[in-house]
């Protein structure tokens, strides 16, 4: 397996993965949430942590596929406008949302840098050339990184949305803190039919109903092999066909995992049972001891 970073003239970036026929398939076998393993957990926990391009793409990396296959597979003739990645726009695609932050990304610039020196095309390499010397039985799956970005910044939302419900917190958002949130994954939304009102109220009630139709909205289109009501099931009872729809299953009640909000960037966390963990990260840790000394 390998990942490479793309871009499509002076468009957005895009990943191109190149799977072995036993990869492909493993890719859309059914399986459960991301919270049945810890080892999952971990990756899940690394995703939403990340902060800049580098720490996005090497847990996307150890995801190991592509969020959905559908409608991806291509050929090994590529478009000669897919080429070499830009750090100032790849350091811009990047920007991640959390609730209370303006903004979590750090390290733009060196992180786009060094995504670049790792996941992308060589100033030498054309990506025709570099699929062309690939196994011939090798298949190549592409999808849009900004796909990455939004899930990202919408599990980080609806995840701290849940974590205040849980914890009876009021008021919430504001409507310009909704707004602002909204602009991270507008598009991801629109391009799934899904409404968002970007004005809602603060409440509580009005923040647990805009939380149940988002994460009911997201599981519906997601290809189960059951049929379930949103309070129905455990995560684990569920059985997802691509990684997008598992990485929405953690929104559903997880059975004895916790749910954290770092103290110090906002970014919400998964752990095992209760625990006394404030941070999403070590260097959230570390960023913290630094202000306190």
């Amino acid at each position: 397996m390998r990942v490479i970073l793309v871009r499509e003239r002076k468009l957005a970036h895009q990943l191109v993965w190149i799977l072995s026929p036993v990869e492909l398939e493993q890719a859309s076998e059914p399986r459960g949430s991301l919270l049945n393993s810890s080892k999952e957990t971990r990756l899940l926990n690394n995703f939403l942590a990340a902060k800049n391009s580098l720490q996005l793409l090497c847990t996307i990396q150890e995801f190991g596929m592509p969020l959905s296959l559908e409608g991806k597979l291509m050929e090994s003739s590529v478009s000669p406008h897919l080429s070499r990645a830009s750090r100032t726009a790849l350091a811009s695609e990047c920007r991640f949302f959390s609730i209370g932050h303006d903004n979590v990304s750090s390290l733009k610039e060196s992180g786009a840098r060094n995504a670049i020196a790792r996941f992308s095309l060589s100033r030498e390499e054309t990506l025709s050339h570099v699929l062309a010397t690939c196994n011939p039985e090798s298949r190549f799956v592409i999808e849009d990184l900004s796909d990455w970005t939004a899930v990202k910044n919408l599990l980080v939302f609806l995840l701290s949305l849940k974590a205040a419900i849980q914890q009876g917190k009021e008021p919430l958002l504001s409507g310009f803190e909704y707004e602002r949130a909204y602009r991270f994954f507008e598009g991801y939304l629109h391009k799934r039919g899904i409404t968002f009102n970007p004005y809602a109220d603060s409440s509580l009630a009005s923040a647990y109903d805009l939380f149940h139709d988002l994460a009911t909205s997201l599981l519906r289109q997601g290809d189960y092999q059951l049929d379930f009501g949103f309070n129905g099931y455990h995560e684990g009872d569920l059985l997802a066909s691509n990684l997008e729809s598992r990485l929405w299953l953690s929104l559903l009640d997880y059975k004895s995992m916790y749910l954290g909000i770092c103290v110090y960037c906002g970014l919400p966390f998964f752990v095992k049972g209760k625990s006394r963990k404030c941070y999403c990260s070590h260097n959230c840790l570390q960023m913290m001891r630094k202000l306190q000394a």
